[in-house]
């Protein structure tokens, strides 16, 4: 089966947030979100999309979704927040893996739980 990835966004200010098209994840684009998410036949990335639902995140706010489920980021505002995504860890998901943005072996022995992290460190480090 496919890879589940959970993306955590936590928002730093307050935010227009994220439009989200539920159950996306689960079946293919619709004709009219696939013109939207391509750019054609007239339509562009920002057009209104009727299954759309709008997310608006305060300070401090947690959102967490399906990453593979159709979503934008609402703009309007200056946008700030931690986006982290978590999976299991696989060789081919590796390559969109920045070890520059995981936590050093510092902040790692301070984290609570610092074994998502670890792992995928170790497997950048096996990666050729």
């Amino acid at each position: 089966g496919s890879t589940r990835v959970l993306h955590y966004r936590l928002a730093l200010y307050d935010e227009p947030g994220i439009e989200l098209i539920p159950g996306s994840h689960n079946q293919w684009d619709s004709p009219e979100e696939l013109d939207v998410r391509l750019g054609r036949n007239g339509r562009e990335a920002y057009h209104d999309l009727p299954r759309g639902q709008r997310v608006p995140l305060n300070a401090g706010d947690l959102l967490i979704f399906d990453a593979s489920m159709m979503h934008r980021g609402l703009y309007g505002n200056n946008r700030f927040a931690l986006d982290a995504l978590f999976c299991e860890v696989r060789q081919d998901l590796l390559q969109h893996v920045d070890a520059n943005c995981l936590p050093g072996e510092v902040i790692l022995s301070e984290i609570d739980y610092p074994a998502p992290f670890a792992a995928s460190r170790n497997a950048l480090r096996q990666t050729p």
